[in-house]
């Protein structure tokens, strides 16, 4: 390679994109302060450590480097760090001199870019190697005094790993930063917003949770366009820090708002180990008491929907749709992949809404997978009051060993649904062959209950006459 020409006085370079890394290697530039406005795209693909604007060789012969404007993750912040005044420097009036002291200056590091789905911790704690072994150092007061962080990167999304983040953050802060203001961006896009907020992020607090973390937790959460609970393993294994909230889950619980979020949702994680169903009836569904605390004044003031495909958020549902309160107007039940949910678990579900919850819209029933025929016996008091009903029920193999059976356990189900305070229209979408001959063959007259059998088009139960007992 040919020795590197000097530009000796460039202190800034602005607007670095990938085509001009071809140059990056030309030139020493020991006088260079500033790096604004470095800009990159990372291809999908690319390694962790891929560094396309080259910025490792354009920074490695400044010897009073002051600002690296980039967003990056803190594995390529330290790599392109640890590069000055290393081999990339091409001796002889590079860098030289005490690498001890040579981000000494250095102020601005841009934007540290998170990923929930990449650790944190080690990057951090190589940055901080780095960092302090070249001078940048708070302790000794020659630390960083602006740091910006992209919370969720591209992925746009708050999780448990995001409070794992901000722990190593903290001790990051402790050591290389000159001032404790911290900037937290949710995403690098015009309007800031996360896509989705996962309630682990709060449930597991730790008990020693700093005003930092506490005030980013509830940042994240007003920006939240939705609000999720994925239910996992270590939530059914580890369940004492759920039933017996700290003090600071409790905290953030009544301050927190999700300003922007239409949609809850409780489901599963999608890496949950759990492939046999018969397991399920041995587990204990987790009791997310930190819930309880959500001050249904403004923690939900737009929420109008809430969607659920889990057998194990039974003891969510009700501290959620009282924070929820009147603004619900959608409930689907869904039961998909690998967690079919027996009919019973519907029945634990609507009475965890309780008897004062209204749904002015639609639920959305799709039940399938094992179990007996439901019995609500005179609970349906206990349940809310629901407008319309639209229904998907496969009958489970364990209980219908025959036509006979099947009819049967079909016919049970829909007498206990009809029971439902307020209930005046249920549309059966499945199972088509089953409920026509059920009710064709049951139901002669073409009445059950309260409700008139409509067999045009989709099968519908419509009520035409009101008891007591269904208002």
């Amino acid at each position: 390679m040919p020795p590197r020409l000097a530009l000796p006085s460039l202190q800034t370079i602005r607007g670095l994109r990938p085509g001009h890394s071809v140059v990056a290697a030309r030139w020493k530039m020991p006088a260079l302060q500033d790096v604004l406005d470095a800009r990159a795209e990372p291809e999908r693909s690319a390694p962790p450590l891929s560094d396309p604007l080259r910025l490792r060789f354009w920074v490695s012969t400044s010897t009073s480097l002051r600002r690296l404007d980039v967003c990056s993750s803190p594995r390529h912040k330290a790599m392109v760090l640890d590069n000055v005044g290393g081999r990339y420097s091409g001796g002889g009036g590079g860098a030289g001199g005490d690498k001890a002291r040579l981000l000494a200056n250095l102020e601005d590091i841009g934007t540290i870019e998170f990923s929930p789905h990449t650790p944190v911790a080690h990057g951090l704690s190589r940055l901080e190697s780095v960092l302090v072994s070249r001078g940048c150092d708070g302790v000794q007061g020659r630390g960083l005094t602006s740091v910006k962080v992209d919370i969720t990167g591209r992925h746009t999304r708050a999780a448990s790993t995001t409070v794992e983040m901000l722990v190593a953050l903290e001790r990051f802060v402790e050591m290389v930063w000159r001032s404790r203001t911290v900037q937290i961006t949710p995403g690098a896009i015009p309007q800031p917003h996360i896509s989705a907020f996962d309630l682990t992020a709060l449930l597991r607090l730790p008990p020693n949770a700093t005003p930092f973390i506490k005030q980013t937790i509830t940042r994240l959460a007003k920006v939240a366009l939705t609000v999720e609970w994925r239910v996992s393993n270590a939530d059914l294994t580890d369940q004492q820090p759920l039933e017996s909230p700290n003090e600071a889950v409790k905290e953030v619980a009544a301050a927190i708002s999700f300003a922007n979020t239409e949609t809850v949702s409780i489901q599963s994680n999608s890496h949950f180990n759990n492939n046999q169903q018969q397991q399920q009836q041995q587990i204990v569904s987790p009791r997310p008491n930190a819930l309880e605390h959500l001050d249904g004044s403004h923690a939900f003031p737009k929420a109008k929907a809430l969607l659920i495909d889990t057998p194990f958020g039974c003891h969510a549902v009700g501290p959620l749709m009282r924070a929820m309160r009147s603004t619900v107007e959608r409930v689907e039940m869904l039961s998909t992949g690998e967690m079919p949910l027996p009919a019973e678990a519907w029945g634990v579900y609507l009475a965890g809404m309780g008897p004062h919850t209204t749904l002015s819209g639609t639920l959305k029933m799709r039940v399938e997978g094992w179990g007996e025929p439901i019995d609500w016996g005179d609970r349906a008091h206990k349940m809310p009051t629901v407008k319309g009903i639209e229904l998907y029920l496969t009958v489970p193999g364990n209980v219908a060993h025959s036509l006979a059976e099947e009819d049967d356990y079909f016919y049970a189900f829909i007498q206990q649904l009809i029971k439902l305070r307020g209930l005046d229209r249920v549309e059966i979408m499945e199972p088509v062959g089953t409920s026509r001959r059920v009710l064709r063959t049951r139901c002669p007259n073409k009445t059950i209950g309260d409700f008139t059998i409509d067999f045009h088009g989709s099968l519908r139960l419509i009520r035409t006459t009101w008891t007591s007992r269904g208002r």
